[in-house]
């Protein structure tokens, strides 16, 4: 779990690097800081709406038909 908890963090941490400098965000300042704040939280906010979306289109599959197929058959003499 902490493996996993220090993942996320490294990744919230590049993100936020990686929009500071894609949009020049200039943190001194009030303004830079407002819109910095502003496409970081939309940034999270549509990781959680992607992951939202892949976890219904996998909770929506049928998944009996793959573990049907992939069953082994042991024959006892």
């Amino acid at each position: 779990m902490k493996k996993l908890l220090f993942i996320v963090l490294i990744i919230l941490i590049i993100g936020g690097y990686m929009i500071k400098t894609t949009h020049d965000f200039n943190l001194s300042e009030k303004e830079g800081k407002e819109g910095f704040a502003k496409e970081y939280f939309k940034w999270i906010f549509q990781i959680g709406k992607s992951t939202k979306n892949v976890v219904t289109y996998a909770v929506h599959q049928d998944w009996n038909l793959v573990n049907e197929t992939n069953k082994t058959i042991i024959e006892i003499d």
